[in-house]
């Protein structure tokens, strides 16, 4: 019996979309951080296991907008909402800031070690004034470990606070008079374990001397998909 081969016209097409599905999961392999790869790695990784994903999906994530400058007066300010998150925490707090002169802040990181709450403190020694040694010095004194830049590394600049490995507030506001009630700054607060997690992970390196270029680039969670909005995290130099 003689066998019926397939018409050429199909089999070019056949070889066209074999070539198209290579080339789609040699995109999505080998440009992890093009915006096509990751318009369908979105699709595509949905059936893989979260080992192997690049793109990770976090239900019931929450982003809240803050901006300075607020009055001092105001209790809906900027630092107030600050101070409402720290108060919030029930296990554990991670403070990496340039700047702390807030009063209001430094006593309620206290208040919370006091009630029981881990809290730890990176900062950036360099060019401080009185005020912000007398803060640090105080946060010191209420039981708070501290950790600082060392001398030969790159300024340490950051600006963000985890609370309970669940919530991240990050943003340009040092935690400053000037921050606060001067300066036009802007905050985020991210309710998500996996970016939590990455700012923790950057917090633990510099906590234990990586600083700058010497910091891994060990973010494992770059691209996080909360409730259908992307948000992508690098951190700086060494991403």
């Amino acid at each position: 019996m003689r066998r019926r081969r397939t018409p050429r016209p199909v089999r070019n097409l056949l070889k066209i979309v074999l070539i198209v599905i290579i080339a789609t999961v040699l995109i999505v392999i080998f440009l992890p951080e093009s915006r096509i790869s990751r318009s369908l790695r979105v699709h595509f990784e949905k059936w893989w296991p979260d080992w192997l994903r690049t793109v990770h999906h976090e239900p019931g994530g929450e982003i809240t907008v803050l901006f300075a400058p607020s009055a001092p007066e105001d209790e809906n300010g900027i630092d107030d909402s600050l101070i409402r998150l720290i108060n919030s925490a029930d296990e554990e707090i991670k403070i990496a800031i340039y700047d702390l002169a807030l009063e209001n802040v430094t006593d309620a990181l206290i208040k919370a070690r006091k009630a029981g709450t881990d809290v730890y403190l990176v900062y950036d020694p360099s060019n401080k004034p009185p005020a912000e040694t007398q803060m640090i010095k105080k946060c010191e004194k209420g039981g708070i470990k501290i950790a600082s830049r060392p001398k030969g590394s790159g300024i340490m600049h950051n600006k963000f606070v985890i609370i309970d490995r669940e919530k991240v507030w990050t943003g340009s506001m040092n935690f400053t008079s000037n921050g606060a009630y001067e300066n036009d700054n802007n905050c985020l607060i991210i309710s998500s374990k996996k970016i939590a997690a990455d700012y923790s992970a950057e917090f633990d390196e510099m906590y234990d001397g990586s600083f700058g270029p010497s910091s891994p680039a060990n973010t494992a969670y770059t691209n996080v998909i909360l409730d259908g909005h992307t948000v992508e995290i690098y951190f700086a130099p060494e991403d």
